[in-house]
């Protein structure tokens, strides 16, 4: 297995790229930004203006960019108290393992990475990899790359993780390329991505599904998520660009200035939209157009 891409860490150190182009001023209205979400408890709030902690791991990460600490001693209580991630669901596991990977405070427990990592493995299916939905008997795309991404952040090595190719090859969807879930009719950008980037971590070959992917840049220089949405969005952008240019760094240098100058387009009050239908940016999003940012430098 290739040990030279940890995904979460790629986009961190992208992110951090992306933040050295904007200046003085613009940092100062991003951190403001940024620290205008923090909910008193320390969190950040997701889609339902309440304490998320999927939103907290892309906010902790823009605070550690930021040098910011407001709040910090809420933020640590807060996130010690989701402890090694009991009761936690699949995606706010991962998200866990994300924040102890990037909070930038010292006064975390690193002891409990195992048993955080351990969690994972409750969604683990029959065919040997990962879902994001508890109960299912598929794997799927999205669920095997937040695994591996996980596992890296903890660093714990994923078990048996040799045997996953096989699973990997049969999540394609009907069209021949990676959907959202096993036996999807059509591909989707962010799922070929993701598989692009676990086949080339799993050190198989994937320039069929190059192909497909820069077919999916819209006229605006962005990413589609499906080939019949009539427009791009921030993260089918980033994924698209993260796949290229590990994948493809011959194609990802004819693709990358226009994709640059679309996500330019989505920065909005200090923050970055989801799409041009957006209307409120948010923490998640700003994070990773600035990953995006950093990918082209």
């Amino acid at each position: 297995m290739m040990d030279d891409i940890l995904f979460d860490q790629e986009f961190f150190n992208a992110a951090r790229r992306g933040l050295r182009s904007f200046s003085n001023e613009e940092r100062e209205q991003l951190k403001t930004f940024v620290e205008d979400k923090i909910l008193e408890d320390g969190s950040f709030a997701g889609f339902k203006n309440e304490s998320d902690l999927y939103m907290s791991s892309f906010g902790f990460a823009l605070q550690t960019l930021l040098h910011s600490d407001k709040y910090s001693e809420a933020s640590t209580a807060y996130l010690q108290s989701k402890d090694h991630g009991e009761n936690l669901d699949f995606l706010h596991i991962v998200s866990l393992s994300r924040c102890w990977r990037f909070y930038s405070h010292a006064s975390l427990e690193s002891g409990i990475h195992e048993k955080i990592a351990e969690k994972l493995e409750y969604n683990r299916c029959n065919d040997g990899a990962w879902n994001q939905a508890s109960g299912t008997h598929f794997s799927s795309v999205y669920g095997f790359y937040l695994a591996i991404a996980a596992y890296q952040n903890l660093d714990v090595s994923a078990p048996d993780e040799v045997k996953l190719v096989k699973t990997l090859k049969g999540l394609k969807s009907k069209d021949g390329y990676f959907g959202t879930d096993h036996g999807a009719v059509s591909a989707s950008t962010p799922a070929t991505a993701m598989a692009i980037l676990l086949l080339n971590y799993l050190e198989e070959p994937n320039a069929l599904f190059v192909d497909w992917l820069l077919k999916q840049q819209h006229s605006d220089g962005g990413f589609r998520a499906v080939a019949q949405m009539p427009f791009s969005d921030t993260q089918s952008t980033v994924y698209a660009l993260f796949a290229l240019s590990v994948a493809a760094p011959e194609e990802f240098a004819k693709v990358k200035g226009d994709a640059g100058k679309f996500l330019l387009s989505m920065k909005k009050e200090g923050g970055f939209l989801g799409h041009c239908r957006d209307t409120e940016s948010n923490v998640e999003n700003t994070y990773f157009a600035l990953a995006g940012l950093g990918l082209i430098k």
